[in-house]
């Protein structure tokens, strides 16, 4: 049974007055971190539901026919007419990476299988929550698919996606300079005309998280979240990536 957030967040502010009152202060500060909506996000995201035994076999199944091909793929429909795709590759000699491509391309090396088995499952559900909290970042904005069509009130009523719609929030106020970003033309639309787009990567080591959008407000938006995302992804879930 898993708790609400509300009582989530009381339990781990709890408990990190309780480290702290014992003198574990590095305890008490990662407690309190699983207390922010970062924290409750995140983590959630990393926990695993079902039978201990169908979930070891659904790993082992994957790390099997990674070793022996150099990668497993799975490319399936997540809502209606969406399909994406999950990936974990073999880096020879080195580990394992993760690759998500479901709106734009997340993927990071990481020593372990185990690390690249968690890091696919997070960063593929983030990027579906992200088109539910924030559109696709092929949008000129949240629900306008160019500039030409009339602004939008954005909604943010789903408590789950807390945490996005602040990062998001975020990002639009702080507006990353165009030199930041590549410049590039791609087919786009349903009739494929060519038209200029920006391109972004959030990067650091082997951690990526790349993306196009048609406006610079809308690739500087992404931009700044997927920003916001890495430094809490690293802080939090406390990942080493390669």
């Amino acid at each position: 049974m898993r708790w609400s957030r509300t009582k989530t967040k009381r339990i781990l502010e709890e408990l990190a007055g309780l480290y702290e009152s014992s003198g574990h202060a590095e305890d008490a500060a990662r407690a309190r971190r699983g207390a922010t909506d970062a924290g409750l996000y995140l983590h959630e995201l990393a926990e695993l539901e079902g039978r201990t035994v169908d979930v070891v076999a659904t790993a082992e199944r994957i790390r099997t026919a990674a070793e022996a091909d150099g990668r497993w793929a799975e490319e399936y429909e997540w809502r209606i007419g969406t399909a994406g795709t999950d990936a974990i590759e073999v880096l020879p000699g080195r580990g394992f990476r993760a690759l998500v491509d479901h709106h734009g391309t997340f993927e990071a090396g990481f020593a372990t299988f185990a690390d690249a088995y968690e890091v696919m499952r997070v960063l593929s559900q983030i990027q579906k929550d992200l088109f539910y909290a924030v559109g696709w970042n092929a949008w000129a904005d949240c629900g306008r698919l160019t500039e030409r069509d009339p602004p939008r009130r954005r909604r943010e009523e789903d408590e789950r996606l807390a945490y996005l719609y602040r990062l998001s929030r975020e990002a639009r106020a702080e507006s990353i300079p165009e030199r930041a970003f590549t410049r590039s033309t791609r087919p786009w639309g349903d009739d494929g005309e060519h038209v200029p787009v920006f391109e972004f990567d959030v990067r650091e080591r082997s951690f990526s998280m790349r993306g196009v959008s048609p406006t610079l407000e809308r690739a500087s938006e992404f931009a700044g979240i997927y920003e916001r995302l890495r430094a809490d992804l690293e802080l939090i879930l406390e990942w080493k990536w390669l």
